[in-house]
C-alpha cells in the first residue's frame, strides 16, 4: 500500500491478496531491495503501474510467451 513498506511475502499483502481481480504469483519471500513490479493485466495491452525488481521488458516477454 502507498506509504507502507514494500511487501516481502504474499502474506504481507493482507486483504489486497484476496481482492477481486487481483492475481498474486507467490515465488517466496523477496530478498529485499527494490519493491515488486505492479502490472494491471485487466486491460489490453497490460499497463505498468510501478516498475520494481522485475524490469517491465521481462514482464512483457512473459505476457507474450
Amino acid at each position: 500500500m502507498s506509504g507502507e513498506p514494500p511487501a516481502r511475502t504474499a502474506g504481507d499483502l493482507g486483504a489486497l491478496a484476496g481482492a477481486d481481480g487481483v492475481l498474486v504469483i507467490d515465488a517466496g519471500p523477496t530478498a529485499g531491495g527494490a519493491p515488486s513490479t505492479l502490472v494491471d493485466a485487466r486491460v489490453a495491452p497490460a499497463r505498468l503501474l510501478r516498475e520494481g525488481a522485475t524490469p517491465w521488458e521481462r514482464v512483457l516477454e512473459f505476457l507474450h510467451s
